[in-house]
């Protein structure tokens, strides 16, 4: 039999170079598991305040972020349009046009009954005007899911972490 003796490490008694290999190492660590999910959730929130109920948000690092959403037209529809389609069945929804996630894998489209030619212009103003803020949310979200995925990838965040959890760690820098 045979006894062997190991000298075990906190994070901050790591010598550089091992810190160092540790972050590498576990850089992708905090971003495996929802990580995503509280942004996420304030995004649904946010969403939910203009006009775009019970989203549904889809992100691909790399790739983009969209969403579908059951749209509240009184948040996009000035008080004097309503009068003009209060005689036409009018509803918009955001349907899927890839089965991507980014941007544009999604549109605003008026599904609504036919109308008269005089509100052509109109349909196609309000479709605009949801069709711009479901982009700008989309990037929105889409930039601050990014920033955070690099924010908790970074030599800061992962050096941070790694003290936090309390782990020991062999010489060369990798978990015991």
């Amino acid at each position: 039999m045979k006894t062997v003796s190991v000298n075990l490490y906190s994070f901050d008694e790591l010598s550089s170079s091992s810190k160092q290999f540790a972050i590498d190492k576990y850089r992708y660590l905090f971003v495996e598991f929802d990580w995503s999910e509280p942004t996420i959730e304030s995004f649904i929130d946010k969403l939910n305040n203009e006009g775009f109920e019970d989203a549904t948000i889809y992100y691909s690092q790399g790739s983009g972020a969209s969403f579908e959403a059951d749209i509240d037209l009184a948040r996009f529809i000035e008080f004097r349009e309503l009068d003009l389609l209060e005689a036409i069945d009018i509803a918009w929804a955001i349907v899927r046009s890839s089965t991507r996630c980014h941007e544009r894998a999604k549109a605003v489209v008026y599904c609504g009954g036919s109308y008269p030619e005089e509100l052509e212009e109109l349909i196609h103003s309000i479709t605009n005007r949801i069709e711009k803020a479901r982009l700008d949310f989309s990037r929105e979200i889409y930039n601050t899911l990014e920033s955070e995925h690099d924010y908790r990838t970074s030599d800061e965040f992962v050096s941070e972490s790694l003290t936090e959890m309390g782990e020991v760690f062999l010489e060369s820098g990798k978990f015991f």
